[in-house]
């Protein structure tokens, strides 16, 4: 990142940290439940819920969720935790220098 477009360090920790409440309350409310409905409801929830977490990921797997490297960096796998990813954040392609953030290239 650059001057003119710092990070939003903490807002995108906040964001962070109200998805992963809303995705534990999701998932502990799918472990009681009994009607099918109610878990199909949940689970288009918790879908929903997910992309946006993904987008959050994604963020990190960049560098760019966080300033603080070891900040982004674990706030990624915690969310990585509760999708389809694979903790390290992004094992291939956004791992190589072409897939790092303008201000890390020197550009």
């Amino acid at each position: 990142m650059n001057d003119d477009f710092p990070i939003p360090g903490r807002l995108n920790l906040a964001i962070s940290a109200l998805q992963l409440v809303a995705l534990l309350g999701l998932l502990a409310a799918a472990g009681a439940v009994t009607s099918p409905w109610l878990l199909a409801g949940l689970a288009i929830a918790y879908a929903l819920v997910m992309n946006s977490a993904y987008a959050m990921l994604h963020e990190a797997e960049h560098g760019l969720l966080h300033p603080n490297h070891k900040l982004n960096e674990t706030t990624g796998a915690v969310l990585a935790l509760f999708s389809r990813a694979v903790p390290p954040l992004a094992a291939g392609p956004h791992r190589t220098p072409s897939a790092q953030p303008l201000g890390r290239r020197g550009l």
